[in-house]
């Protein structure tokens, strides 16, 4: 890193001379145009214009010290970190766990195909272009699963659905996908400035549709447990009215929690934040109760209450990040 001074070229623009050693190894000339990023208070970013976006590929090398779900780790990991041609590399041959484990992957996660496979080498490639998929879309469809969760979890026991309890744990997953989904397109767009500019991509904008993204899976994995959880209770009337409220309540502090979220909406955050504290006393009431009947009832009850009690704070997490990326407006 050095200093550099800027310089006046008249009464409405300013100049900066660039390294001419990154000129250089970024393939530049006179008059060639780069992207600046940033504006406004704060850091400015310069970046190369590639005539094509580069394709991020990483090799996967599998042998006997791949055990497990390791393989299946290593791929979810590459495909969030924004890799678009996974390539695994196996000799003499892949085995058919590892095959199995790579044909999972594919079918779990949003855009991977294999396009190429030999006995030992198998290639997948990203055939989504992050920069036709609106991630607002993709937060929009998180808010409706995961408040639809909540929401089953009270139908499923006022009603005694075992096949909705089922399904809910079920849907844990399609959650698990758009977050998946929304990870490796922040980190593409990352690290292309060509697609982010395309996007009209702001680094601020996507970390917190990043965190969000996260947190609303955190959210989804509670309602799992507790759809986990419930059958054991389909005959207790005085525990079914209590949980119906507090789960619909957890719905609908997640959607504002949302909402505040998509819309930029900082009042809403805040009001939401003081609406968390709610989901907290009434789990706290299910603790109390649960711990004056058998140890047989108690059980499932303190894992749901403790399930409830993080669906708000989640949120409530939620909510701050609006504040923290808002605070400038205030």
């Amino acid at each position: 890193m050095d200093i550099r001074r800027i310089q006046g070229t008249g009464g409405s623009s300013y100049t900066l001379t660039l390294p001419k050693e990154w000129v250089k190894a970024n393939g530049l000339s006179k008059n060639d145009s780069v992207y600046v990023g940033g504006g406004g208070k704060g850091p400015l970013s310069i970046s190369p214009i590639k005539s094509k976006s580069q394709e991020k590929k990483k090799t996967i090398s599998v042998g006997p010290d791949t055990t497990g779900n390791m393989l299946t780790r290593l791929l979810i990991s590459a495909y969030l970190m924004g890799h678009t041609i996974i390539e695994v590399e196996s000799a003499p041959r892949i085995v058919a766990s590892h095959r199995q484990e790579i044909s999972g992957f594919v079918r779990k996660a949003i855009g991977p195909e294999i396009m190429d496979e030999r006995p030992d080498r198998i290639i997948i490639k990203d055939i989504i272009n992050p920069t036709e998929i609106d991630v607002k879309n993709s937060m929009r469809r998180l808010k409706t699963l995961i408040s639809s969760m909540h929401l089953d979890a009270a139908r499923a026991l006022h009603k005694q659905e075992v096949s909705l309890a089922r399904d809910i744990v079920e849907r844990d997953m399609d959650v698990d996908r758009i977050n998946w989904l929304i990870s490796h397109q922040y980190n593409i767009l990352r690290s292309d400035p060509k697609r982010a500019f395309e996007m009209g991509f702001g680094a601020d904008e996507g970390h917190f549709n990043f965190l969000t993204s996260w947190v609303s899976e955190r959210i989804a994995d509670h309602a799992k447990r507790i759809a986990k959880n419930i059958e054991p209770l389909f005959k207790d009337e005085l525990f079914r009215d209590e949980f119906c409220e507090s789960a619909r309540l957890a719905a609908q502090i997640y959607s504002d929690a949302m909402d505040s979220h998509l819309d930029s909406n900082i009042g809403l955050a805040n009001r939401t934040v003081d609406g968390s504290a709610e989901l907290s006393s009434q789990a706290r009431l299910m603790v109390k109760g649960a711990l004056e009947g058998d140890a047989k009832r108690a059980y499932p009850i303190l894992k749901i209450a403790e399930s409830i009690k993080r669906s708000g704070e989640y949120s409530a997490h939620i909510c701050e990040f609006v504040l923290d990326r808002l605070i400038d407006r205030v």
